[in-house]
């Protein structure tokens, strides 16, 4: 854990040094503008290149032709896909759409319609790879990713419902997506495709049990189904009907408007069947699914309500409770929406062509993982000790700041001191801190580790007279000004 979260480089190398541009300069760009986006993600790309010379191809290598979405994330999906391999728990693919909105980009060409139409902008569709036992224990990163700039839809007003059949549209895309999935066939590792209620699709349903896939789908079509007795209901009504069978306590976030507070929740299931919609299909392709319904709720309040599909037998309590802690996990794809929008700033992006956009979000989409992964892991190990997760030299270094104990300082104490360096203020008031200012805090606090290193390796003597000049010097001196100066590094022994 320390070298996957200390060591920037060589996370870049395998993410960006094998990729198949067919021309090495190609690869030492990419890596290098991996670099600097990284160090200063949500900046802008002069504010994050070092010098004219490497901004300036960093603009050709976004323009240049051989530089797509898909290739700069090739290499990323398989180290995702190693790493599911190597697991023994269940492995989640959490799946959701979201719009990169340039609708005040008026001078980028290429980019087409989103919302009601008056925007412009590009779709995407991520799948998440997240580690799941009891709990989500690590985001493995992008298993795939699909961009897509959407056409006018000028057939929308004369076409018929046959025609719509007929045609692809982005409903289409849950399944592709998955196809692209290469899963582990050991039988270690357990696949669910987790999805919410646009999830909620026959035709995804029908594919995720012929390719056995495991799904979980959050239920938004009150639907016709069939009882185990043989009666047709809708979906809702037979699913209120059920006793509660247990209770889960969850804590809720707190969204704008609303403080966060803890829920006990009712949990309730039953297996029904689920029958092929009369059109849109063909007679011999019509089936009955069999599937596993959960309803969750919160007694007394009309704010939570869940209705879970999955292809799974529930055969316990603790069956059901796993289920539901599977949909729990889903937050973790708007999370990383959120990293890519606001950490990286994939929509103040100015390019002239859409093109060079999609390179950019291949770049992004690869980063956003990464800050991602370190918000989760200071969530998820707060109580351990940061000595056995972090550098010595940062703790030894955030210790001496802070007047705490090495032996003591835990990894939630690590990580709210990390943001202070990042801008967070950590009055007892505030919550815990973003993974904005916890990443510029990490960034701050990788620089003057490398700092100190490379200044205990570099002797350097004071000049004894004005016509000797120690090259070095000067930068050293400011190097000291700006990382030790503030420091009491004689408490780090």
């Amino acid at each position: 854990m320390r070298q996957f979260l200390s060591d920037n480089i060589a996370w870049i190398m395998a993410q960006w040094g094998s990729s198949n541009f067919g021309d090495a300069r190609i690869n030492k760009r990419a890596q290098q503008l991996a670099r600097d986006i990284l160090n200063k993600p949500d900046l802008s790309l002069p504010q994050q290149t070092d010098n004219w010379a490497a901004l300036k191809g960093g603009y050709r290598f976004l323009g240049n032709k051989k530089v797509t979405h898909q290739i700069l994330q090739e290499v990323h999906y398989r180290n995702v896909m190693n790493a599911s391999k190597e697991s023994t728990n269940t492995v989640l693919y959490i799946q959701d759409k979201a719009v990169v909105d340039y609708s005040s980009k008026n001078g980028t060409k290429g980019l087409g319609p989103i919302g009601n139409h008056k925007g412009q902008g590009i779709m995407i569709q991520s799948i998440l790879a997240v580690e799941f036992d009891k709990k989500p224990t690590s985001v493995l990163g992008l298993a795939y990713q699909k961009a897509w700039i959407r056409t006018e839809l000028s057939y929308r007003k004369k076409e018929i419902r046959s025609d719509r059949y007929k045609r692809t549209t982005e409903g289409d895309y849950w399944i592709s997506c998955l196809e692209k999935i290469e899963r582990p066939d050991d039988g270690k590792t357990r696949c669910v495709a987790v999805g919410d209620r646009e999830n909620d699709i026959y035709k995804y349903i029908s594919y995720c049990n012929k390719a056995d896939w495991n799904f979980l789908v959050r239920a938004n079509n009150n639907r016709k189904i069939t009882t185990e007795s043989g009666e047709r209901k809708k979906l809702a009504d037979w699913a209120r009907s059920l006793p509660e069978q247990a209770t889960k306590e969850l804590e809720l976030r707190s969204r704008p408007g609303k403080s966060g507070r803890k829920a006990t929740l009712s949990i309730a299931w039953g297996t029904i069947y689920i029958n092929t919609p009369k059109n849109g299909f063909r007679k011999a392709d019509r089936e009955t699914l069999k599937v596993s319904c959960i309803r969750v709720w919160e007694e007394g309040s009309d704010e939570l309500e869940w209705f879970l599909v999955t292809n799974l037998e529930i055969l316990s309590t603790e069956d059901a409770l796993e289920k539901v802690g599977w949909y729990e996990a889903r937050w973790l794809i708007e999370e990383y929406h959120k990293c890519l929008k606001t950490g990286c700033a994939i929509e103040k992006r100015q390019l002239r062509k859409s093109e060079g956009l999609l390179a950019m979000l291949g770049l992004l989409g690869v980063i956003a993982t990464r800050l991602l992964a370190i918000k989760f892991f200071a969530r998820q190990n707060s109580s351990e000790k940061a000595k056995d997760h972090f550098p010595i030299l940062g703790v030894q270094l955030l210790c001496s700041q802070y007047n705490l104990s090495v032996e003591d300082m835990t990894c939630h104490q690590f990580w709210r001191r990390v943001a202070q360096l990042g801008g967070f203020i950590g009055r007892k008031s505030d919550g815990n801190p973003g993974w904005q200012t916890t990443w510029k805090g990490w960034v701050i606090l990788l620089n003057m580790m490398a700092a100190i290193e490379v200044f205990k390796n570099i002797e350097l003597n004071e000049p004894q007279d004005d016509s000797w000049y120690h090259p070095l010097w000067d930068g050293w001196i400011r190097i000291l000004d700006m990382f030790v100066g503030t420091m009491r590094l004689q408490r780090c022994g």
